[in-house]
């Protein structure tokens, strides 16, 4: 400011009449100059509700508008300079325009800065919060194969139980069958045995007629307590069986009651993020209407 007064106080080498030509020119030019960067600056700028470029674009658009700022502040000072070479009477107003200038110039530098802190902040949680909904998304798709996995397996084990239990319910009977089978033929040889050592002294048909129907009489009770042990041993198993089904159920119950437990843990944080997401909107519309 000192040196452009010190310019400014010293007399021009030129003639009077060019002086007095070049310093009403120089004034009407800086006057009309300045009052369009009044108008410009004292416009509104306008703003979109939410930032459609990424932060390197507004960074490009920053650049853009400084080098625009001080291109314009440059030449104003070249013209303010000659006018102040030309006309002494004209310093003071010129020199209060170009701080009025600076003025605007740093406000519109502020401005453009603080939008272009704003859009990169507003870019970082927007991307924190996708990353923590994608990182939800997979955590949940992985819990449910996992759900199904222990499904499928679920009914695979059952299946299996059941076949199991029909197997053992076979072999069981077979060995009963088996057991029933051996006291025949014990009891038959006893007969043969009987029949040899008296045929001499009975008759055939008598000792044929009475020791079959001894016989059936046996077998017959045989095949009763043959179906009556069949029948309790097959409640027992079956007994035994559903309380190891009923404790392996529980042991998946719990298992999936710890999982759901998880799901609404990570439900909440969704709720969070979208929450944070919501607020941190309404914060930027808030502060693009009071800009």
């Amino acid at each position: 400011m000192h040196s452009r007064l010190t310019s400014a106080n010293k007399k021009p080498t030129s003639p009077a009449i060019k002086q007095i030509k070049s310093s009403s020119t120089s004034s009407t030019t800086t006057t009309l100059r300045s009052n369009s960067l009044k108008k410009t600056a004292h416009e509104p700028i306008k703003r979109t509700n939410s930032p459609t470029t990424s932060p390197t674009t507004v960074k490009k658009n920053v650049s853009s508008h400084l080098n625009r700022a001080s291109t314009i502040s440059s030449t104003s000072n070249l013209r303010r300079n000659s006018s102040l070479y030309a006309a002494n009477h004209s310093t003071n107003v010129n020199i209060q325009e170009l701080e009025e200038i600076t003025n605007l110039n740093t406000q519109l530098n502020q401005w453009i800065y603080l939008n272009a802190m704003t859009a990169d902040a507003y870019e970082s949680q927007k991307k924190e919060a996708e990353k923590q909904l994608y990182n939800g998304y997979k955590y949940i798709t992985k819990q449910k194969d996992i759900y199904n996995n222990l499904n499928v397996e679920y009914f695979n084990k059952s299946n299996l139980i059941k076949v199991n239990e029909d197997l053992d319910i076979q072999e069981e009977c077979i060995s009963i069958i088996e057991n029933q089978l051996n006291k025949f033929k014990q009891i038959y040889e006893d007969f043969l045995i009987a029949l040899h050592s008296t045929a001499s002294k009975m008759t055939t048909h008598g000792i044929i007629t009475k020791d079959i129907d001894n016989l059936t009489k046996q077998f017959n009770e045989c095949e009763k307590n043959l179906k009556i042990l069949t029948e309790q041993k097959e409640k027992l198993e079956k007994v035994n069986k559903l309380s190891n089904l009923i404790n392996s159920l529980n042991i998946i119950l719990k298992e999936e009651l710890e999982e759901l437990n998880e799901f609404k843990e990570l439900l909440n944080k969704l709720k969070k993020a979208e929450t944070l997401n919501n607020s941190l909107q309404i914060q930027y519309v808030s502060l693009n209407n009071k800009k």
